[in-house]
Parts: structure tokens; C-alpha cells; sequence
């Protein structure tokens, strides 16, 4: 028997306004989805929230 496993990745662009930085913005965050396992990694890049 065999059995095929396919892999799942979804990618996401997360505001990330439940953190707020020191300057008062809020960073935007990649979401990294893989087989399940969540993994944020920061773009760099920071939101003012009255933007």
C-alpha cells in the first residue's frame, strides 16, 4: 500500500496590532503555515495604527 503526503504551506501578511512597539506602531508579520506548525517572522516593516 501506498500512501502519498502532500504538503501544505499557506503564506499570510498579519497586522500585528495585539503588539505595539515602542514608537507606538504596530509590525507587520509574515505567517508561515507548514504542515501545520505556525511560524511568524517580522518583515521589518511598522504600521502607524492611524495610517
Amino acid at each position: 500500500m501506498e500512501f502519498t503526503h502532500f504538503l501544505k504551506h499557506y503564506l499570510s501578511i498579519i497586522y500585528y496590532a495585539s503588539k505595539t512597539l515602542k514608537n507606538g506602531n504596530h509590525p507587520l508579520m509574515l505567517r508561515i503555515i507548514q504542515n501545520g506548525q505556525t511560524k511568524y517572522v517580522s518583515l521589518g516593516v511598522n504600521i502607524n495604527p492611524n495610517f
